[in-house]
C-alpha cells in the first residue's frame, strides 16, 4: 500500500483496526509448487479462494488465498514480507493483496 492509498482510506473514514477479509495473490510456473504452498497455507489458517491454470503457454498458474485480519500499515507490511518469503520458498511469486474499504460513517 502506498501513501496515496493510505490517504484515500483515511478520507473514507476506514478504520484499519477493523478486521476484514484480505485476499492475497500468487503466481507459479508449475502446479506442483502451487499445491505445496496451498498445503502449507491451509496449516496457517489461510483459505483458498481460487486457483487457475495458465490460459496460454508461458503464462503462470494463479492462486488467491484469503485471511481475516486488520489492515493497519504494520500488519499489512508484515504480511507482505511474510507472504513474499513464503512464495519464494515454494518457487512462486507474491503479487500483493486487496481488501474492501469500510466506510464508518
Amino acid at each position: 500500500m502506498d501513501d496515496k492509498e493510505r490517504a484515500l482510506d483515511r478520507s473514507r473514514n476506514d478504520d484499519p483496526d477493523r478486521e476484514r477479509i484480505v485476499t492475497h495473490w500468487f503466481y507459479f510456473k508449475n502446479k506442483e509448487d502451487m499445491d505445496r504452498l496451498i498445503l502449507a497455507a491451509l496449516d496457517m489458517d489461510y483459505d483458498v479462494q481460487n486457483s487457475w491454470r495458465p490460459a496460454a503457454d508461458g503464462e503462470k498458474w494463479g492462486l488467491i488465498l484469503s485471511a481475516t485480519h486488520v489492515v493497519d500499515t504494520d500488519t499489512l507490511l508484515a504480511r507482505y514480507d511474510l507472504l513474499s518469503r513464503f512464495a519464494e520458498r515454494f518457487g512462486g511469486e507474491y503479487d500483493g493483496y486487496e481488501y474492501e474499504v469500510l466506510d464508518d460513517q
